[in-house]
């Protein structure tokens, strides 16, 4: 036995439907499928999955608006998403600027419509100048950089101008684009890069207090004299480099390494923690500073001293400053300071060196 569940005659569904529906069978398709027993219900699921993908289509196909500055409503800011599509209002009569990243280079410009746009990116080709110059000035622009791919949704109208006839603050003069994630990134590279340096630093002046607990690995019989602008706050070595301290924010001096046989010798050095690192030893160090200058002599100076090994203290002559007539001349001793030095360049040499110098 076969039983009819037509909700509504054939006749009237296809009566009931619009001409261009009635044309397609439309009706005579919802009796069928009334008649296969498939019922109303189906069809408001198939409703209900129409809306959702609509909804969503829609959102995909939404534009990104920059946002008005807190300061002026006219310059705005866009955080850079590779796949969004910036929406660029124009104004008849004005431009509007397209600022991108400081470290890109615009390679290749497209427009939709060459004749509606004016479009000149900047010598420093990181910025884009765009005017709209034609009624219905609704395009899109591709732009290529060496580093991102940019998409623009553009449109223009006339500009909304007050009771004294001037333009309000609604149009858009400037776009500034932030990247999130290069923000981010750059960030994380800094903390890293600061926690590497403090960590260095720590270990760095550890390893130099440790070992100046102990006397017997450090030589600190170091004798100064001079100005005081120019002399350091410590003086000592470890057998193999000399390391002087300096007041906090003091600028560092010249320093010359004085031979045995009093010429001197421009050095290197290494700023470590609070030392400046020498890595050599000498007999004597002179240390200009401006107009200031200050003598150093190591006490305990002994020629190719054993690596580790300290010699003990062994008294150092120095001869009055003020008596130019009694100045030591033999070799062995060291240039008195303020000695001239006029034969000094002519045996001055610098260190072969490697790494980061000053």
């Amino acid at each position: 036995m076969t039983t009819e569940i037509n909700f509504v005659p054939q006749g009237r569904a296809r009566a009931a439907a619009p001409r261009r529906h009635r044309e397609n069978g439309v009706a005579g398709d919802c009796d069928r499928s009334r008649q296969s027993g498939a019922g109303p219900s189906l069809w408001r699921v198939a409703l209900a999955l129409l809306f959702v993908i609509a909804a969503h289509a829609h959102s995909a196909r939404a534009d990104t608006t920059p946002r008005p500055g807190a300061a002026d409503p006219r310059v705005r800011t866009v955080a850079f998403r590779h796949n969004d599509v910036v929406a660029i209002e124009g104004r008849y009569g004005f431009l509007t600027m397209i600022e991108l990243s400081e470290d890109e280079r615009i390679e290749n410009v497209a427009i939709g419509d060459s004749l509606a746009w004016q479009v000149v990116p900047s010598r420093s080709a990181h910025m884009l100048f765009l005017k709209p110059v034609e009624q219905n000035a609704a395009t899109n622009l591709a732009v290529v950089t060496n580093r991102r791919t940019y998409a623009f949704a553009l449109s223009a109208r006339a500009p909304t101008r007050g009771r004294n006839g001037a333009p309000t603050r609604d149009g858009v003069y400037r776009v500034v684009f932030r990247y999130p994630e290069e923000e981010a990134r750059q960030a994380e590279l800094a903390a890293a890069r600061a926690r590497m340096e403090a960590i260095a630093r720590d270990r760095e002046a550890t390893a130099i207090a440790t070992a100046a607990a102990t006397p017997t690995d450090w030589n600190m019989d170091y004798r100064q004299r001079g100005d005081r602008g120019a002399r350091p706050k410590a003086a000592l070595d470890d057998g193999r480099f000399t390391y002087f301290q300096f007041a906090a924010q003091a600028e560092i001096p010249a320093i010359f390494a004085i031979e045995e046989d009093g010429a001197e010798t421009l050095v290197n050095y290494l700023v470590k923690g609070p030392y400046v690192v020498i890595e050599r030893l000498a007999p004597a160090w002179r240390l200009r500073a401006g107009d200031d200058a200050a003598r150093i002599d190591n006490r305990r100076w002994r020629r190719d001293p054993s690596p580790g090994v300290i010699t003990p203290p062994s008294p150092v002559r120095v001869r009055d400053e003020a008596a130019p007539a009694q100045r030591a001349t033999s070799p062995t001793h060291p240039t008195p300071f303020g000695a001239s030095q006029a034969a000094a360049p002519s045996r001055t040499r610098l260190p072969a060196t490697t790494g980061t110098r000053r």
